[in-house]
C-alpha cells in the first residue's frame, strides 16, 4: 500500500522538478477561498457575534435608561422637597409680616366698620356700598 505525500511539502529535488512541471502546465498556484462549509460556518459565528453585540447594545442602553430615569425620579423628588420648603418659608413669613397690620386693622379700623355696618344693618339704603362709603368717611377718628 502506498503512502500519499504531500509534494509541497518535500524538498528532494525529483519533487522540485515535478513542482515546476505542475506550474508550468496548470500555472501558479491559487487560493479559491473557502469551502461552502467553512463560508457557512464563518456567516454563523459573525451572525451569533453580531446577535450576542445586538443583545449586549440592548441591555446597556435599557441598563442607561433605567439609571436615567431614576436620576430623574431622584431630582424631581429633591425638587419637590425644596419646593414645599420654599412654601412653608414663605407662608411663615407672610403671616410674620401680616401680624402688625392686623392688629393695626383691628384696633383702627374694624371698630369704625363694625359700627358702620350696624348702622347699613339698621337703615337698609338702597345702596348700601355708597351709604358704608359715606358712613366711613363722615365718622372717621382721625378726622374728627
Amino acid at each position: 500500500m502506498r503512502l500519499l505525500r504531500d509534494v509541497g511539502k518535500l524538498e528532494d529535488a525529483q519533487n522540485r522538478l515535478a513542482i515546476k512541471q505542475l506550474i508550468k502546465e496548470i500555472g501558479e498556484p491559487r487560493n479559491y477561498g473557502l469551502t461552502d462549509e467553512e463560508k457557512a460556518e464563518e456567516e454563523k459565528k459573525a451572525a451569533e457575534e453580531r446577535l450576542a453585540k445586538e443583545a449586549a447594545q440592548r441591555a446597556e442602553r435599557e441598563h442607561k435608561e433605567a439609571m436615567e430615569m431614576a436620576e430623574k425620579i431622584a431630582r424631581w423628588e429633591e425638587w419637590n422637597k425644596r419646593l414645599e420648603e420654599v412654601k412653608r418659608e414663605e407662608r411663615e413669613l407672610l403671616e410674620a409680616q401680616s401680624v402688625p397690620l392686623r392688629n393695626y386693622l383691628m384696633t383702627y379700623v374694624m371698630p369704625t366698620l363694625m359700627q358702620g355696618l350696624n348702622e347699613c344693618c339698621k337703615v337698609r339704603p338702597e345702596d348700601p356700598v355708597d351709604f358704608l362709603a359715606e358712613y366711613l368717611f363722615k365718622n372717621n377718628p382721625e378726622m374728627q
